[in-house]
Parts: C-alpha cells; structure tokens; sequence
C-alpha cells in the first residue's frame, strides 16, 4: 500500500506537469489552426529521409496537440494515480520520437529523449520508467529499418538506430535502478514523517499533526466563508477503568474509540487523539450549529456501545466539548480554547454529554 506522503509527492509531479501542458496548449492549437512558415516544412523535408515530405510537420503538430490534450485530461482526472503515470511516460515516448522528426535523429532529440525520460524519475516508480524507454528504444529500433525496406513509415530517420535504442535502453535500466533507491530511501522518510504525525496506539493524527491541519482548515473556511467546527472528547472515568482492569484494558478501549470516531465522522473530517483519553475532531463545509451538534450526538452515541474490557462487558461514556469558527473565535488558539471550555462545562453537567461553546 502507498504512502500518503508518496502518493502526494505524486500528485505533485502531476500538477507540474498539467502546468507545462496547460503553457504548451495555447501555442500547439494556434499552429495546428494557423501553420507555420513553408520554410520549416522545406527544412524538415531537407533534415529527415527520402520518404518524408514537407506535410508531415501539420500531422506531426495534431499528433503533439491530440497528445497534450488527451495527456492533460488524464493528469488531471487522476492525479497521482497508476494510469496516469503510465499515460504520461506513454505521452513521453511519443513527444521524444516526434522530436525526432522534426530534428531528423540529430545529437540534440537523441539527448532530449533521455532527459524527458529521466524525468520521470521524480515519480519514484520503476514501471513509467520501463514503459517509456521500452517504447522509445522500439521505435528507435524497429522503425528505421521497416522504412528502408519500403514500409510507409516516415516518423523519423535516425543513421545510428541502433546505438541510440541501446543508449535509451541503457538510460531506462539506470532510471528503473535510481527508482528503486529513491523509493528505498523514501521509505525511510515517511516512516520518520509517520513516527512525528501519526500516535502509536491509535493510528490517528497525533496533537502536532492535528494542529497543522487545522491551521489549514481555517485558511480554507476563511476563503470559502464556511463554518468549522472543534469538538474535545473525553473519556469519562477513564483512570478507573485504567487501574481496575489494567492498562491493556485501556489501550483496547482508546482503540475502540478511535475506530468508532473514524467510521462516524464524514470523509472530510479528521479525528485525532491528543493524548490520555483526549481526543479531538476537525468538521468542515458546516452551515449552522445543528450540523456539528448532529455529528456530535453520533459520536457520543459511537462511544456508548458496550465492549468487552478484562472479560467484562464495560460501558463506556464519553464527554464533549464544541466551538465554532467564525462564530466562537476567529484564531485557532482562542477556538482551542473555547472547545476546552464547552467539554469543562460539559463535565461539570455531570458528564456523558455535549456543550456548545457560549460566552458568560
């Protein structure tokens, strides 16, 4: 299974290329629609073989925009996925061949085929890799020669065929080795980002994480001008449980509760453990109060089902606390605040309920 910080790392290359494809649209359509001067139809006529002919550049230019377009849509479809990077090596292998076509196999296309190939080494995935300079290599190899035998191909005329398909072979094999260090090391890297975000026991976010993300999550409600929502939830009598039936018996229970928070809150959500028996969730996109109140009520109905604690049937009650940006606070300090305030109150009512923040 992939990483988070993989995935996103991916998604990132992704993005970056759906940048250089929206750049080089604009310039692709307008020579498709308008063409360009004869004289560089008379140039690649002169640089490529016999069978070429001073048209090809008009296929060659609706072939390169038919291959942004298609290229772009799939990037940005999926972003990050499988497909979408073997659509863009695909998309590679077919940009370094027209290249070719129109330089007429000289040292320059030869380099950048290898460069845009090695490109994809900042996907940290062997098989683009594989793919692109599997393509490359086989129209290096097989195309030259079925166009001195007569067969109407006039992609592109390279005099070394076969030197040039060893050297991107050569260059696709490094590539796939590099991968495979890179995405070692990578390893290394998310363990140690999932070691500082992500608490042991639970699996949830961690304080530090949680913090971050909320940060991020006013940024957004601020833009977006949406109500969010803090909710603290915390274990009542916990430390009895803890001493009566061991502190096994208490980690299977914070594990209990942070199973039932993760499966009652929506997927835009996050819940994260704090520390202790102190857990705090982050609610999005809300429209008023009652819609974190409802998520509320859930969460404390989740945490009052029966589970089996030492051999013992235990039931387990839960107190909650919530605030409301812009409502409450507008900094994420003063909202922390107010949510630890609401599960005060919340406890002073005598436990296993929920208080909405209200100034005094």
């Amino acid at each position: 299974m992939e990483s988070r910080s993989l995935t996103t790392d991916r998604r990132r290359v992704d993005t970056f290329i759906l940048r250089i494809l929206a750049a080089l649209s604009p310039g692709l359509i307008a020579l498709v629609a308008a063409g360009v001067p004869a004289q560089f139809g008379a140039n690649c006529h002169d640089a490529m073989a016999p069978m070429a002919t001073a048209g090809n550049w008009k296929i060659a230019l609706t072939l390169a925009a038919g291959l942004v377009a298609g290229t772009w849509y799939q990037t940005w479809r999926q972003p990050g996925s499988l497909a979408t990077r073997l659509t863009v090596a695909s998309a590679v292998a077919a940009f370094c061949v027209l290249s070719v076509h129109f330089g007429g196999g000289g040292d320059a296309t030869h380099f950048f085929s290898i460069a845009a190939l090695a490109l994809l080494v900042y996907y940290r995935d062997w098989r683009p890799i594989a793919l692109c300079g599997t393509l490359i290599a086989l129209a290096y190899t097989i195309a030259y020669p079925l166009q001195n035998n007569g067969w109407p191909i006039t992609v592109f005329a390279c005099p070394d065929y076969a030197t040039v398909a060893t050297r991107v072979a050569s260059a696709a094999g490094i590539g796939v080795l590099l991968c495979h260090v890179a995405e070692s090391m990578g390893k290394d890297e998310d363990a140690i980002r999932r070691m500082a975000d992500i608490d042991a026991l639970t699996g949830l976010p961690n304080r530090r994480h949680f913090h971050e993300t909320l940060r991020h999550a006013l940024y957004w409600s601020e833009r977006s001008g949406c109500r969010l929502a803090v909710l603290y939830l915390d274990l009542d009598y916990f430390k009895r449980i803890n001493d009566a039936l061991g502190h096994e018996a208490g980690d299977i229970l914070l594990k209990h509760v942070a199973a039932q928070a993760s499966a009652t809150l929506r997927s835009g959500d996050q819940v994260a453990r704090l520390g202790g028996d102190e857990f705090a969730a982050i609610l999005n996109n809300l429209k008023c109060a009652d819609d974190a109140i409802r998520v509320a009520e859930k969460l404390m109905s989740a945490t009052r089902l029966p589970i089996v604690l030492g051999g013992h049937l235990t039931e387990v009650s839960a107190s909650l606390g919530i605030a409301l940006y812009p409502d409450h606070a507008g900094t994420m300090e003063n909202l922390l605040r107010c949510a630890d305030v609401a599960l005060y109150r919340a406890k002073q009512a005598g436990r296993n309920t929920y208080c909405l923040f209200a100034s005094r």
